[in-house]
């Protein structure tokens, strides 16, 4: 046993060692660019580390504003002492995701041990779930991106392995930990800072496990004579107290309110122009008949039953991935294909099996679908992003179930082939997966990944101080974020530089100027130009002829490249007076 175990961590430190150059290669460079919320994570740890506040002014905050959205604290303030350390660059503002997916992986081989602490199969299913986590499509991508949901996933399991470690301990030693309760609690609570949809995730699989352990709860924390210990029940529950207190205190359900307006398929109000547009195809539209079939409130429950199969789509899962480009390879879904089957098995095994293992999982599953499932974009791989893990481990358990079954069932001889070509299948699937990543897609994708805001920053800051005023194309995609990231532009002078739009109709505020650059929908009449000299960064499809050919602007700049298909433009106008 004790050689076993060796062989375990040996196994498992080689798994480590894949998958810290899995994450550590090319972390600055595929994607190529970072995201604008990439860029503002960084800035905004940048700016609170020299100042103490972020972009807006605001001092440590607990809710940060983005782009007139909002985010949590919890990667931002992560990223501090990285950048203190190695400067404001890509790689750093993207080296707190790569380590906490090395975490998840160690972290997932402890926890599948005690998940399955009475399966025959534990030792194979605690290297096979972080091996497979090591070269998963989702996890991989995640690493090599600053998603706030990652480092809130990495908290919660290591808050889940605790309280299963403190259940171990208290049923087969009858040690009564409280200290590390509370600590896997804390890890629970803090994943609230991290991302908003751990908002809904966390408290519904809380009272879930609550209530499926308890039994276990209720002799945890009660002594011989039946009393609770209130004391010890008041430190477990402390963190949730403190830090939701916190949340409420910062003004949490204000800073959600735009983003739950805009995303929730509970707001009324977004069905308002559908349900007018089907009632006025009917003979009496207010007819009471009617508006019992068509109203806001069917309308939702369509709504739930879209998500529900947007959410399980194989399409989804397995194929292409979400809706949002930026979260997903081109061509891939967020789990490999082979494990479909796996997966089909696996859920199946938590209805008509008494594991406790597989029950919790299941509980796992479907806490971690209510986020995206109450949003217009269910099939959102970040929001469901709880939930892929435990589909990675109930695909692989599906498996080891099918095997075994063949195993019965057919010659050894024949086992093995069926059993060889499986893994050069999967073998062929996982490098192909790993080129396409590492060297195809960060080429293929260069459109979503703003190929060309790094270059523009530093051209852009050449040749600005030439003309009266610089316009960027596009305010909404807030380019200007670039630019304060790229520069590192001191936080100390930004709010005397730096001026925005009023806040839209949908609560965003969008950022008009930068020193003399002006982020806005280009006006191309040169009458309005005044005496100004003006220099504009566009894409090629974007100026218009009459313009182009115009003995006023001139051509000085073109930013191409061979896998796009908008070349950025650089066009000087020069004032004839």
């Amino acid at each position: 046993m004790k050689n076993l175990f060796k062989n375990k961590l040996f196994l498992l430190g080689l798994i480590v060692i894949l998958a810290c150059f899995l994450r550590f290669f090319k972390l600055g460079s595929v994607p190529l660019e970072l995201n604008r919320d990439e860029a503002s994570l960084g800035y905004t740890a940048y700016s609170i580390l020299k100042t103490g506040r972020e972009e807006h002014g605001q001092f440590w905050p607990i809710q940060i504003e983005s782009f007139g959205d909002w985010k949590l604290p919890l990667y931002v303030y992560s990223l501090i002492p990285f950048i203190a350390v190695f400067g404001l660059e890509a790689w750093v503002v993207r080296l707190p995701s790569a380590l906490v997916g090395i975490g998840i992986i160690i972290v997932s081989h402890f926890l599948v041990l005690r998940l399955f602490d009475k399966t025959q199969k534990k030792n194979l299913l605690a290297i096979l779930i972080p091996l497979l986590l090591a070269v998963s499509p989702w996890q991989i991508h995640f690493s090599h991106v600053a998603y706030e949901a990652h480092l809130s996933m990495f908290l919660f399991i290591l808050g889940l392995l605790g309280f299963l470690i403190v259940k171990e301990k208290f049923l087969k030693l009858k040690i009564r930990d409280i200290r590390l309760f509370s600590l896997s609690m804390l890890s629970w609570a803090v994943t609230l800072l991290g991302y908003h949809a751990y908002q809904a995730f966390i408290p519904l699989f809380f009272i879930s496990m609550m209530f499926f352990y308890r039994d276990f709860l209720k002799r945890f924390f009660t002594d011989k004579n039946g009393k609770y210990f209130f004391k010890d029940l008041f430190i477990a529950l402390l963190p949730f107290m403190i830090i939701g207190s916190v949340l409420i205190a910062s003004g949490v359900s204000g800073a959600n309110k735009t983003k739950f307006s805009g995303l929730s398929i509970f707001s009324p109000q977004s069905y308002s122009l559908e349900v007018g547009k089907e009632r006025q195809m009917l003979p009496s539209p207010n007819h009471p008949f009617f508006v019992f079939v068509i109203n806001k409130y069917t309308s939702i429950v369509n709504q739930i039953e879209t998500n529900f199969f947007n959410l399980i789509s194989p399409d989804f899962l397995f194929i292409r991935g979400g809706n949002n480009g930026a979260h997903n390879i081109t061509g891939y879904g967020n789990l490999y294909s082979f494990l479909f089957f796996g997966l089909v098995v696996g859920i199946v095994s938590i209805f008509i099996s008494s594991s406790e293992s597989l029950s919790i999982l299941g509980i796992w599953l479907i806490t971690a679908s209510v986020a995206p499932m109450i949003t217009f974009a269910a099939n959102h791989t970040v929001r469901f992003s709880p939930g892929f893990i435990p589909a990675e481990i109930l695909s692989v358990y599906g498996w080891l179930v099918i095997f075994n079954i063949l195993r019965k069932k057919i010659s050894a001889k024949f086992f093995k082939i069926i059993l060889s070509i499986f893994f050069i299948v999967v073998f062929y699937l996982v490098y192909k997966f790993l080129v396409t990543y590492y060297f195809i897609f960060p080429r293929r994708d260069l459109e979503r990944w703003s190929w060309q805001m790094k270059s523009v920053v530093f051209q852009v800051d050449v040749l600005k101080d030439n003309y009266d005023k610089v316009i960027v194309q596009d305010e909404q995609s807030s380019p200007y974020i670039y630019f304060l990231f790229h520069l590192k532009v001191d936080p100390e002078t930004l709010s005397e530089r730096i001026e925005y739009y009023p806040v839209d109709n949908e609560g965003f505020k969008h950022v008009k100027r930068f020193d003399n650059i002006y982020f806005e929908k280009i006006d191309w009449e040169i009458r309005n130009y005044s005496d100004e000299n003006r220099l504009f960064v566009v894409s090629n499809q974007e100026i218009p002829d009459y313009n182009r050919f115009n003995e006023n602007f001139s051509l000085i700049e073109v930013l191409e490249n061979d896998n796009v298909k908008k070349e950025v433009e650089f066009w000087s106008y020069q004032s004839l007076q």
